[in-house]
């Protein structure tokens, strides 16, 4: 299934050069989440809050916040307008996955793909983890 995806990523790369590096490194990180996850643009940008949208179009904000230079309204625009704070919620729902569940796999074979691809994660990027209410934050 992402060996098909790692084809397309070098041929993504060949068709854009000459563009932005930020914007190019965007469509990578979109064409490859929506080639391992079957979609459509369409459906990434629409409203639709079913799991099997919402889920791949919160992994699109958390790897264009950790792949990329773009702000959170940067991520927005091209995921349907989204707003700052949805983009921010996107990427904590990721961060909260559990290590042993399908998604926190899928995840890490997308990963894989976009380091194999050139690109380099900033971990500094990700927004903080959310207080929880209760629970003390000291260390």
């Amino acid at each position: 299934m992402f060996d098909s995806v790692h084809i397309e990523i070098r041929e993504f790369r060949g068709r854009l050069l000459g563009v932005d590096p930020k914007a190019r490194d965007a469509r990578l990180v979109i064409g490859t989440v929506l080639g391992s996850f079957g979609m459509t643009l369409g459906a990434l940008q629409g409203s639709g809050r079913y799991k099997k949208i919402s889920m791949p179009r919160h992994l699109i904000m958390y790897l264009l916040r950790l792949y990329t230079r773009m702000s959170f309204p940067q991520i927005g625009r091209p995921l349907g307008s989204r707003d700052h704070s949805t983009v921010i919620s996107g990427c904590r729902k990721i961060m909260a996955f559990r290590h042993d569940s399908e998604e926190s796999r899928a995840l890490s074979e997308i990963c894989l793909l976009l380091e194999r691809a050139g690109l380099v994660p900033d971990l500094g990027r990700l927004p903080p983890r959310k207080k929880v209410k209760g629970i003390p934050v000291y260390r």
